[in-house]
C-alpha cells in the first residue's frame, strides 16, 4: 500500500460514498487502502463502494472525530496517511507522485482547497509564527483536515479532548515540535459547507474554550490574546463595548482580522 486514506463517519451515507468515489477517481487508488471509521450512526453507513483491501469500522459508542481519525492512523498500512472528512472529497491528487515525493519524511503537507467552488491557493510554506494568522486572516481553511497528509514513517495524532479546532490543534502542535515542516503539495481538496449540522458550521464559543487553554499554557502564549478575542469577541461580559472597539481597531490595523471578522463579531454580539 503507498497510501491509507482515513474517513471518519457519523450519520453520512451518500457524503460518504461521493468521499470513497473522489478517491477511487484518483491516480494511483488501487494502491491505496480506505479506512472507514463510522462514530456510532444512527442507522447503517456501511458504504457500498469499499474495495476488499479497504477497511470499516464501528464504534459502539460515539466517541468524537479525533477518537477515530486517531484510530485510522493507528490501523494504516499505507506509506503516506492522508486525512478526508466524509462529506469532503478529493478533486486532484496523485497517490503515485506523492508517494515518490514525501514517502518517509517528516513534514506535515497540505494541499490547496475548493470551498464554495472557489479555489484558495496557499503559500508554498507555512513556518510556526505564521500559523495564527493565517487561518484567522490571510488564509482562511489553510491546513483544514481534509487537505492534510504525511507519512507513517512520522505518524501524527490528534488531542481527542478537544470538541472543537481539532484541526487547528493539530497543525499548531506539529509547528510546535520543530520535526519538520509544513509544506504545500501538489492537489485540491473540495471542503463541502453545506451540512449545517457539522461542528464547524455551527456557532458555539464556549466549545473553543479548551483549545484557548491549552494554547495559553503552549509556546504560542503570545498569540492567545489575539485568539482569544477572534474566538470570543461576541461574549459581551468578556468584552464590554469599549474593550471591543479597541481591540477591533488593534487587529485590523495590525491586519490580524478583516473588516468582514468585525461585521460578523457585531451581528452575533447584538442580532443573534
Amino acid at each position: 500500500m503507498i497510501a491509507s486514506i482515513v474517513i471518519p463517519n457519523k450519520n453520512r451515507t451518500w457524503q460518504l460514498e461521493r468521499a470513497i468515489s473522489s478517491i477511487l477517481s484518483q491516480k494511483g487508488s488501487q494502491h491505496v487502502e480506505i479506512i472507514v471509521i463510522d462514530d456510532a450512526s444512527d442507522s447503517n453507513c456501511r458504504p457500498k463502494n469499499l474495495r476488499p483491501q479497504d477497511c470499516f469500522i464501528e464504534n459502539d459508542i460515539n466517541k468524537g472525530a479525533a477518537f477515530c481519525r486517531n484510530i485510522g492512523i493507528t490501523k494504516s498500512k499505507g506509506e503516506l496517511i492522508y486525512l478526508l472528512d466524509s462529506d469532503d472529497t478529493f478533486i486532484t491528487r496523485d497517490f503515485v507522485s506523492d508517494n515518490r515525493k514525501y514517502a518517509n519524511t517528516e513534514n506535515l503537507y497540505y494541499t490547496d482547497i475548493m470551498v464554495d467552488k472557489k479555489i484558495r491557493h496557499f503559500p508554498k510554506k507555512i513556518l510556526p509564527g505564521e500559523y495564527l494568522q493565517s487561518i484567522f486572516c490571510t488564509h482562511k481553511y489553510l491546513g483544514q483536515t481534509s487537505t492534510l497528509f504525511f507519512s507513517n514513517h512520522a505518524p501524527l495524532f490528534f488531542d481527542e479532548s478537544l470538541p472543537k479546532h481539532q484541526d487547528w490543534d493539530f497543525a499548531l502542535t506539529f509547528l510546535s515540535s520543530r520535526r519538520g515542516h509544513m509544506i504545500k503539495a501538489a492537489g485540491i481538496s473540495c471542503f463541502d459547507r453545506e451540512d449545517k449540522t457539522s461542528l464547524s458550521r455551527n456557532f458555539n464559543p464556549d466549545k473553543s474554550l479548551p483549545w484557548l487553554g491549552k494554547l495559553r499554557l503552549s509556546e504560542h502564549e503570545e498569540n492567545y490574546s489575539y485568539a482569544h478575542f477572534y474566538l470570543r469577541s461576541t461574549e459581551k461580559l468578556e468584552y464590554p463595548l469599549l474593550s471591543w472597539v479597541s481591540l477591533s481597531c488593534k487587529y485590523l490595523f495590525s491586519k490580524k482580522i478583516t473588516v468582514t471578522d468585525i461585521a460578523k463579531s457585531l451581528i452575533r454580539r447584538y442580532l443573534i
